[in-house]
């Protein structure tokens, strides 16, 4: 019977000496580990790595479980994931893998994800120790791979500490309005500034809706918190449409560790009244980004100080001369006063 609907959901992690891959279909776990060869095994971690997700898809696709099937496949690698969404590689070596991993798609249907969570999310699910020959943690001592996807899951899920940190600096008597999928095409068009907490898996259609609501009210203001999973799909979007972009790492009070994957927040601010309309790549704003991503996780009330002090004064920037806005936004772009004698 063709199977044409069927998700798959799988791991692969490789170490210096061994590797591992775990997939789950039609509720088996479909698992293999084995040391590496001198051959592979001189070669670099990001070649390994992707090497070993090649090999775990090639060997599924031969077996015929991948045939019309999607494949969400982790890893912990960057590079693999980038290569593989880029389409290429200036190592020749990983753009071969990618390359090969293309043709596997096309020849057998398969419409394929690869995804990067963390590292601890890998050691948790399982599929670390695999590589290294442990066959008693995670998925291979009986626990439902689904455990350990987070594709589905909110940020607010995760960490409910999230809602009071945000309230902590944003600043107005009126609290943002959190929005659930079905207020993203209602109560998200209106005229209440909105928190937007989309799984990852729905990223895409939370930010389609996200970009006409600014473009629909430019006046309004909208708060986006998204765990860092599947951003080869959303992240250059939300580059786009969001005035402030940061990350939140792991290990603050109201984002722990379980959660594994670091916390993205932006911010999208109201179009200004005078240039440069939005406050997006300007002074004010590269230095509260730099600010926050120098911050310790150990920081109490980790980067509301600066991100109320932020929000404060980009709300009164109409009220100030421009003279003084042109200092905090572009102050470098004034006129030249020539050197040249008249």
């Amino acid at each position: 019977a063709k199977r044409s609907a069927m998700a798959i959901f799988g791991f692969g992690d490789a170490s210096g000496s061994g590797f591992g891959s775990s997939l789950e279909i039609d509720g088996r776990i479909h698992y293999r580990h084995k040391q590496w060869s001198e051959l592979i095994s001189s070669n670099s971690s990001n070649f390994r790595e992707l090497f070993n997700l090649v090999a775990a898809i090639d060997e599924a696709s031969r077996g015929g479980h991948l045939d019309n099937a999607e494949l969400f496949l982790f890893t912990d690698n960057t590079t693999a994931e980038g290569a593989y969404y880029k389409g290429s590689s200036k190592s020749k070596f990983i753009f071969d893998l990618v390359l090969k991993l293309k043709l596997l798609g096309q020849n057998t249907k398969l419409i394929l994800h690869v995804i990067h969570v963390a590292g601890t999310r890998m050691i948790w699910q399982g599929t670390d120790g695999l590589s290294r020959g442990d066959l008693f943690e995670g998925v291979m001592s009986g626990e439902s791979m689904t455990t350990f996807v987070p594709l589905h899951q909110t940020a607010l899920t995760r960490g409910s500490a999230i809602r009071s940190w945000i309230n902590s600096w944003w600043g107005t008597a009126t609290e943002l309005l959190h929005l659930n999928p079905d207020g993203w095409y209602t109560t998200g068009q209106g005229t209440t500034d909105c928190l937007w907490d989309p799984a990852p898996a729905a990223v895409d259609a939370a930010f389609e809706q996200l970009g006409k609501a600014k473009h629909k009210r430019p006046e309004i203001s909208h708060v986006v918190v998204v765990p860092r999973s599947f951003t080869s799909h959303w992240r250059k979007q939300l580059r786009k449409i969001a005035d402030v972009v940061f990350t939140v790492p792991v290990g603050v009070d109201f984002w722990p560790c379980c959660c594994h994957e670091p916390l993205i927040v932006a911010i999208c601010l109201p179009l200004a009244d005078r240039r440069p309309w939005r406050l997006r790549s300007t002074r004010l704003v590269g230095e509260v980004e730099r600010s926050l991503s120098d911050l310790s996780q150990a920081t109490p009330y980790w980067g509301r100080d600066i991100l109320r002090e932020f929000l404060h004064s980009s709300r009164i920037l109409s009220t100030l001369p421009e003279l003084v806005v042109r200092e905090m936004l572009h102050p470098y772009r004034r006129g030249k006063i020539s050197d040249s004698k008249t």
